[in-house]
């Protein structure tokens, strides 16, 4: 839990900061976001459960769905699905 304190610098700082003038979100399928993954190499990212990345994948839809805040444009590598 925030000190009183701490939660007033991050609400000063949450009212300082502007939204982007529009927010670009790149889809792809799972296929390839995995196979991207493991051509980075990146030990941190090797194991990273499959149901994590759907988790994740879902969160993002979600989060788009009610986003606001700025201009908003989608590209989607994924056949037959909403661009």
């Amino acid at each position: 839990m925030l000190a009183v304190s701490d939660g007033k610098c991050y609400a000063s700082i949450l009212d300082a900061i502007r939204p982007p003038d529009l927010t670009i979100y790149l889809r792809c399928s799972m296929r390839t976001l995995r196979r991207r993954i493991r051509l980075r190499g990146r030990a941190t990212e090797r194991d990273v459960p499959l149901s994590y990345l759907k988790r994740l994948e879902r969160l993002y839809e979600a989060w788009i769905d009610d986003y606001s805040m700025s201009g908003f444009g989608a590209g989607d590598r994924r056949p037959g699905l909403r661009p």
